[in-house]
């Protein structure tokens, strides 16, 4: 799994792609946790390659 983030002005965007699942979950929670602890509470997921 691969996780992209880009910031914006208004929002970040948290770009995945390749597959979650029991593995990669953890880095997926961390990644939104990074996130929000930033104090980013706009965020988009793209999950088109998913």
């Amino acid at each position: 799994m691969e996780i992209t983030v880009q910031e914006f002005k208004h929002c970040d965007m948290i770009t995945i792609k390749g597959r979650v699942d029991s593995a990669t979950a953890p880095q997926l929670a961390q990644a939104l946790e990074a996130a929000n602890e930033g104090g980013k509470y706009k965020l988009v997921v793209n999950m088109e390659g998913l």
